[in-house]
């Protein structure tokens, strides 16, 4: 909770030797010089080079970061690995508590910030979210793995016109089709349960179908796993991932606000409905 992480890959036309003491030994001479327009020094303001060290990054005026500490974490010439924290900015300073970047194979980079945890690899997008209901893990577990289908369009009918398996039989391999009421932008999906583990209460499907996202998205998987808390109730601990269509590009924002808080909607008329309703 609290982190956020993106990965990344930059091709670049130089020998990966040239391109380690450029970005990471000469850095203090190289950017100012190449960037004169964005960065106006950087330099070495405690130590030598090694793990430990502090460089202070002092951009042009005019620029939102004005200026930047960075911290070495780890740096190895003969593996060309390298990482470092940014420990101060002008910027997210209110939100943000350290910034760790990790370079491996110069493929940067980390940074921290609220409930969700993102990671962009190559065509790859990584959601993990956790969803807290005040109702014990196999209850939550058994209405929206096991009951999904007679429970759903029951609680949200304002949302959800029929759920229905048309293949197979609610083991691995079946799927599973949601339609929702009219005016709704999805229309309908259909999802196909990979894998469902009743005594790990661990639940994983994939969305395979759907009138949005077609021309971006490959398919969607989601990860669940139900784990109890002291209190009594559970939290559902979700890991979607989305597999991007070549160089399609999609909002992310759209896809914190479609299956980050209308699902915790979701948990959240699961509780109210148990809460009613305790021997369901």
């Amino acid at each position: 909770m609290g982190v956020i992480t993106l990965e990344n890959e930059f091709p670049v036309a130089v020998a990966p030797a040239k391109l380690f003491k450029a970005y990471c030994l000469d850095t203090d001479t190289l950017l100012p010089k190449i960037l004169p327009e964005h960065i106006k020094s950087s330099e070495i303001v405690e130590g030598n080079g090694g793990p430990g060290t502090i460089r202070k990054i002092t951009f042009t005026e005019g620029k939102e970061l004005s200026y930047a500490k960075q911290k070495i974490e780890a740096i190895d010439e003969e593996n060309l690995t390298y990482s470092f924290s940014l420990i101060e900015a002008n910027v997210w300073k209110d939100a943000v508590e350290k910034h760790p970047a990790n370079q491996q194979n110069l493929s940067p980079f980390s940074i921290s910030c609220d409930l969700l945890k993102f990671q962009v690899i190559m065509g790859v997008i990584t959601l993990e979210n956790e969803f807290a209901v005040a109702v014990a893990p196999a209850k939550v577990f058994r209405a929206y793995c096991l009951e999904i289908d007679t429970l759903l369009p029951k609680i949200l009918p304002e949302h959800i016109k029929s759920c229905e398996i048309i293949e197979g039989n609610g083991g691995p391999g079946t799927i599973r089709k949601i339609t929702f009421v009219e005016g709704k932008e999805l229309s309908y999906a259909k999802q196909k349960i990979e894998a469902i583990d009743e005594e790990n209460l661990t639940y994983s499907f994939s969305l395979i179908e759907a009138n949005v996202w077609k021309d971006a998205v490959e398919k969607v998987t989601y990860e669940h796993k139900f784990v109890p808390t002291p209190e009594g109730g559970s939290v559902c601990k979700r890991t979607s991932t989305y597999h991007i269509k070549g160089d399609a590009e999609i909002n992310k924002d759209q896809i914190n606000d479609v299956y980050g808080k209308k699902t915790a909607g979701l948990f959240k008329v699961i509780e109210a409905y148990f809460l009613a309703n305790p021997e369901a």
